[in-house]
């Protein structure tokens, strides 16, 4: 949650990068300034920014931020209100889901697909995130598949379970000090 500071340094970096004629540096980073610039409600520079990033990761042929830069359009286009968009980015995602830059995004296209109505797809998914994220110690992961189970058993019209999996969520991103996480939550 502390954009101003996030935006300075992925800027400055991006700036090196450029100056070093570091493309697929400059690629990366112009990706995680339209991430900030999504996050702070500016969608249509962080469309910008994330297919300029799209645009130089795709010529020098570097498929993990690429892919990277896409999920990050696919949590714009999620934001907006649009999961079709979003789930456009489903074939972005390691058939398992592996690497924490690929699992940040991947609470993003299990929202999309309970819109969707994919609910099968969106728990098998969520099941996936959960043990990757208790198998890497990684409590951000567990917390954002529990915040998918809630929505997951929410469509399914378990409301006592969606309520317990979404408080869980909330604690997690809570004691974690992740504001916008646990907003989301």
């Amino acid at each position: 949650g502390r954009w101003d500071e996030a935006a300075a340094f992925a800027a400055e970096g991006l700036e090196v990068a450029e100056q070093a004629d570091l493309r697929m540096r400059a690629g990366a980073l112009q990706s995680l300034v339209g991430l900030v610039e999504v996050s702070r409600g500016d969608p249509d520079r962080a469309r910008a920014l994330a297919q300029r990033a799209i645009d130089i990761l795709d010529d020098v042929e570097e498929v993990s931020y690429g892919n990277y830069a896409r999920q990050m359009l696919a949590f714009l286009d999620l934001s907006l209100g649009d999961a079709k968009a979003a789930d456009r980015a489903r074939g972005t995602y390691a058939e398992r889901v592996e690497g924490s830059k690929r699992l940040s995004f991947v609470g993003d296209e299990i929202e999309a697909l309970v819109t969707l109505g994919d609910i099968e797809a969106a728990a098998s998914l969520a099941s996936e995130l959960d043990r990757r994220g208790t198998e890497l110690h990684r409590p951000p992961l567990t917390a954002t598949a529990a915040r998918c189970r809630a929505l997951i058993l929410g469509a399914s019209g378990d409301l006592e379970a969606a309520t317990r999996s979404a408080q869980s969520s909330v604690a997690t991103f809570d004691e974690l000090r992740l504001p916008f996480e646990h907003a989301r939550s």
